[in-house]
């Protein structure tokens, strides 16, 4: 990435208005710091990226940049075992995936972390879920 002089897009997906699904604009919050003219930050504390505006932001990324490297971060349910874990993929992350919402996948790397157990009534577990797990 940094041979080919590319940008990079951080994408921190969520939302603070929901405490399970505040890892993104968390990270995003702390890395708008090191933003520079090749390194970027989309989501925030101060202005998040999530299902409503998701679209509008990926729209802006395309016409602003030249094939940029896109790591989006993001936060999601597993198993309980790996709750506190941070995973990494060469691929796209499908935000909305646990509470059924359609939306673009969007990564060329995915950063997750598990912030509590999937399976049944993700969106009341996401609501639930204790901002010291996200946090730690």
């Amino acid at each position: 990435v940094l041979a080919d002089n590319r940008d990079i897009i951080f994408v921190c997906i969520g939302t603070d208005r929901c405490t399970g699904d505040s890892l993104g604009p968390l990270i995003g919050y702390k890395l708008k710091f090191i933003s520079n003219n090749k390194i970027h930050i989309y989501g925030s504390l101060e202005s998040p990226v999530h299902s409503k505006n998701i679209n509008g932001i990926i729209n802006k990324i395309n016409c602003n940049f030249d094939n940029p490297y896109i790591v989006a971060i993001d936060s999601c349910l597993g198993k309980i075992s790996n709750i506190g874990k941070v995973f990494m993929n060469k691929e796209p992350i499908r935000p909305g995936l646990a509470v059924n919402k359609d939306l673009p996948p969007i990564g060329d790397l995915s950063i997750t972390g598990i912030v509590n157990i999937g399976g049944n009534f993700e969106f009341i577990v996401l609501q639930n879920t204790r901002l010291y797990t996200v946090m730690a």
